[in-house]
């Protein structure tokens, strides 16, 4: 689930990816793989108790799995040992593997990291534009709390931020950036999207998966795939502006889409795209 505008959240196998938070909705993957779910609840998701959350998602989740079994198709699920597909006839077939059960410690620090690298990154913009930016924040928190009217919740993390803002500069940037577990907390409804762009958000997560060895960086081209495989326009466009920022592999970009689970034209459709953009980013740089 998609918690704010810019999370973008892919599914365990990778098929389904889903962004927008509460502003919008948009999701990548086939049409048939997935069923977009709506409820008139207006409570914060992340306020519902553990039960709440199952009681609201139980239901369509068993019957897509139901649908897909009864084509004969598998379905991906999880556990404390890995990602497994489960097949119609009740067989498991793991195909990731996680190592010393450290999976979820390891995914949340990572998680963190960059969490804190962006808020550098933003940091680093607003102590250069403090007026314009926090500016730029508080209408954006106004918008916030239209979704989270209060009280407590994600409400009482806004009502911390207007303070933050409101008082000293240094206070509030090195809040931003701090380990703390309150920190941690209320940079999951902080109302800082937008300060950073598409291309500097994008380079913050490619310097940190170079820095860890992981070059290129697999996230942001597994995304780019699905966007060109079922994106819309207005996808298409998003990939080629980050194509241009120089931050996408051309040949690993190419393999990822060659090992992407749909028709051999649907691919060779993409990938002509794919090339265009390249091309167009090659012919800038002799331009320059």
């Amino acid at each position: 689930m998609s918690r704010h505008r810019h999370d973008f959240v892919r599914c365990r196998c990778g098929s389904i990816a889903v962004d927008g938070g509460n502003d919008y909705t948009r999701v990548c993957g086939k049409t048939e793989n997935y069923e977009l779910v709506e409820t008139t609840d207006r409570r914060d998701y992340w306020e519902m108790t553990a039960q709440q959350k199952e009681a609201m998602l139980a239901e369509p989740v068993e019957r897509e799995i139901a649908r897909h079994h009864a084509a004969g198709r598998p379905t991906c699920h999880g556990d404390d040992k890995g990602v497994f597909w489960l097949y119609p006839d009740g067989s498991k077939e793991y195909f990731k593997l996680y190592s010393g059960g450290a999976k979820s410690a390891h995914g949340h620090l990572r998680a963190e990291e960059i969490s804190i690298r962006l808020y550098q990154a933003i940091v680093g913009k607003i102590r250069n534009d403090p007026a314009t930016h926090i500016a730029t924040a508080k209408k954006f928190l106004a918008r916030l709390r239209q979704d989270h009217p209060g009280p407590g919740g994600a409400a009482s993390y806004l009502d911390r931020w207007e303070r933050l803002m409101d008082g000293p500069l240094e206070d509030l940037l090195a809040f931003m950036t701090s380990p703390s577990q309150e920190a941690r907390d209320m940079r999951q409804a902080a109302p800082f999207a937008g300060i950073l762009t598409i291309e500097e958000r994008w380079q913050v997560f490619c310097d940190f998966y170079r820095d860890e060895g992981k070059v290129p960086p697999v996230e942001l081209h597994e995304q780019l795939v699905s966007m060109y495989l079922y994106g819309n326009e207005s996808d298409i466009e998003y990939c080629a502006g980050l194509v241009s920022t120089g931050v996408v592999d051309r040949e690993y970009l190419v393999e990822k889409l060659y090992e992407a689970d749909c028709s051999a034209e649907q691919k060779e459709k993409a990938r002509a795209v794919i090339e265009k953009h390249f091309s167009l980013r090659e012919y800038q740089e002799e331009g320059d």
